[in-house]
């Protein structure tokens, strides 16, 4: 780690102390990328509400404005500050989304649910041989292929969770050629396979962002993921869906209802 040291900022917009890291030259980490990383640690502490002006923040870190400025494009991009012209960079308060797993609802219903602008990207609809435990979890046979769909849903337009979903071709037959594109999957199966969800089983656990991910989701290498696995059954308790979805934490709240 770098040497700590507590600056105040001249912006008037920032109240309080900031403690910065400073940037390490012998670091093989770039520099605009510690300065972003150590803006991304502030962000989180809650400390500032409004950061300093480009000029001010090059001098708190010993650095050009140049990798300042590329610094905080990254962190706009990623949506976790806004800058507007005349009134400098301001931390957004992240779109929190709570998610029931007592409920049964797509992404695209979630997002309506926690209040924000929601889309989903389409990046992979195809057919496949699923991996061996995708398959044992679906009760699939060798060999036996599936429609696999990729999608990264936004909200407010920062990128908020991959998902990928596996379903048996068998059961969702034309699936891997239709217009899925910001579009209800279920509401989908419901019209074209008479296929309704009614249940899931779900294991949730934390790991760590790999490079993809990390630039996908906008979030440091090796960062904190919400990682949820859900099997989704159907009214004849077949086994419909498996999903794999990667959350964001800094945006992520899960709750459940314990039913006595």
């Amino acid at each position: 780690m770098g040497k700590m040291e507590q600056i105040v900022g001249e912006n008037p917009g920032l109240e309080d102390s900031l403690h910065v890291t400073l940037v390490e030259r012998d670091s093989p980490i770039p520099a605009y990328l510690q300065v972003e990383n150590d803006l991304r640690r502030l962000i989180r502490s809650g400390t500032p509400m409004r950061f300093p002006s480009e000029i001010e923040l090059a001098r708190l870190y010993g650095v050009s404005r140049v990798t300042v400025r590329q610094a905080l494009e990254r962190l706009a991009a990623a949506g976790l500050v806004k800058r507007e012209h005349g009134r400098g960079t301001t931390v957004v308060s992240p779109p929190e989304l709570a998610l029931d797993l007592t409920l049964l609802r797509g992404i695209n219903e979630e997002l309506r649910a926690a209040g924000v602008r929601g889309r989903v990207q389409l990046l992979e609809q195809k057919v496949e041989v699923p991996p061996v435990e995708i398959a044992a979890a679906l009760h699939m046979g060798a060999g036996e292929q599936a429609v696999l769909l990729r999608r990264l849903a936004f909200a407010n337009e920062a990128p908020l969770s991959i998902n990928r979903s596996w379903f048996p071709l068998k059961l969702v037959p034309g699936l891997d050629r239709m217009s899925l594109e910001n579009a209800s999957v279920w509401s989908t199966l419901a019209e074209h396979h008479g296929i309704q969800l009614v249940s899931a089983e779900s294991k949730i656990e934390v790991v760590e962002s790999q490079a993809e991910e990390s630039r996908i989701l906008q979030v440091p290498f090796e960062a904190p993921l919400i990682r949820l696995m859900r099997c989704f059954l159907d009214r004849s308790q077949r086994r419909v869906e498996y999903s794999i979805s990667l959350w964001r934490t800094n945006q992520m709240r899960l709750s459940f209802i314990q039913k006595l």
